[in-house]
């Protein structure tokens, strides 16, 4: 009747509104992520917690609580006493999922950082095997005069027959 764990089991209101706010939140990501061109593992773990956040919902506000019927046999009663159901399943998975794509977001930043972080080289001897730290070379120094037989020579020289 309450939380994970039966944490607030008296307090229906609180248990109730807090889910509410918590779906809505999610929903909200959600949306963000649909129409983002990045994160689509993101979007996969925030799709299986949605899921299973609207399936908890449902339970909570037509029942007044979450049917669990999944239990684990074990030894230890405390262990057995702990039953999930599948919204709860796929709660946890769209969590790994999302902190997996998180995790994996975050080394592949720091990959990205080193590449371009070039290593202190000297700028008067580049280093051949490292091609995108080598200076780029001069310009080609611009000619102010037309060549003699470019499309500029011979404007200039047809001008200069029709002074004449």
């Amino acid at each position: 009747h309450g939380f994970a764990l039966n944490v607030l089991s008296g307090e229906d209101r609180i248990v109730k509104g807090g889910s509410l706010l918590a779906g809505i939140l999610l929903l909200c990501y959600h949306v963000k992520l649909f129409f983002s061109k990045k994160g689509t593992w993101k979007f996969a773990g925030t799709s299986l917690m949605l899921a299973g956040a609207l399936s908890n919902l449902y339970d909570r506000f037509r029942r007044g609580y979450v049917v669990d019927y999944i239990g684990f046999a074990a030894a230890d009663p405390q262990i057995r006493k702990i039953t999930f159901n599948i919204g709860d399943f796929c709660l946890m998975a769209g969590a790994a999922v999302l902190a997996a794509a998180q995790a994996a977001r975050s080394v592949t930043k720091e990959i990205r950082k080193e590449v371009k972080k070039p290593d202190k080289v000297r700028q008067d001897r580049p280093r051949r095997w490292f091609p995108f730290l080598m200076r780029p070379p001069d310009p080609a120094p611009q000619r102010s005069v037309p060549v003699r037989g470019s499309a500029g020579w011979r404007m200039i020289s047809s001008f200069r027959e029709l002074l004449h």
